[in-house]
């Protein structure tokens, strides 16, 4: 069960890199983010109620700034776009 969280926890987190790569604004990586999470929840069998529940409890927009934060902390983690990225807030 760990392992599993643990690989979708760096699915989740590379998922938001790529999209921060391919600057995105933040809103719409929210909105995307959403989509994505429930449909990899539902993917793997959690329940509506469930879904609703880890969503009040792990909102999209605290996830998506957690992650854009991990990423800004490791500075040699990217592409020629790290630059781009930078002017925008972004680090990676």
């Amino acid at each position: 069960m760990l392992d599993d969280f643990e690989h979708r926890l760096f699915a989740w987190a590379d998922w938001i890199k790529q999209r921060l790569l391919e600057e995105k604004p933040d809103s719409e990586i929210i909105h995307e983010f959403q989509a994505f999470v429930k449909q990899s929840l539902v993917a793997v069998g959690v329940n509506p109620q469930n879904l609703l529940t880890y969503e009040q409890a792990v909102p999209p927009a605290m996830s998506v700034a957690g992650l854009n934060r991990y990423w800004k902390k490791i500075p040699s983690r990217t592409s020629a776009s790290s630059k781009s990225l930078e002017k925008r807030g972004h680090a990676l």
